[in-house]
């Protein structure tokens, strides 16, 4: 069963939210394009934000098609390598 949902929260800026199912571990994503920031919510800690920035809208483009084929792709997967290859870092 398909859940999530995207919204378009203001110009630019789109947040997408994940059943369990659907992501094990992130609940909630945002991603702003005009200041090249992700916003996650775990499904663990759904009481915290963890922000971050991104070197080039390439990244958000890429969790905002993955969230389209969440059958072929992890966003959990997809968070970890931009995490460990430097292309998104913590603020």
């Amino acid at each position: 069963m398909h859940i999530m949902t995207t919204t378009k929260v203001i110009e630019n800026t789109y947040k997408i939210r994940f059943s369990k199912e659907e992501s094990s571990c992130v609940y909630e994503m945002t991603l702003d394009y005009d200041n090249g920031h992700i916003i996650v919510c775990y499904h663990s800690n759904l009481d915290h934000l963890y922000y971050y920035d991104c070197e080039h809208s390439g990244v958000l483009d890429c969790f905002y098609e993955a969230a389209q084929d969440l059958e072929h792709c992890s966003i959990g997967r997809i968070l970890n390598y931009y995490k460990k290859s430097g292309e998104m870092v913590a603020l």
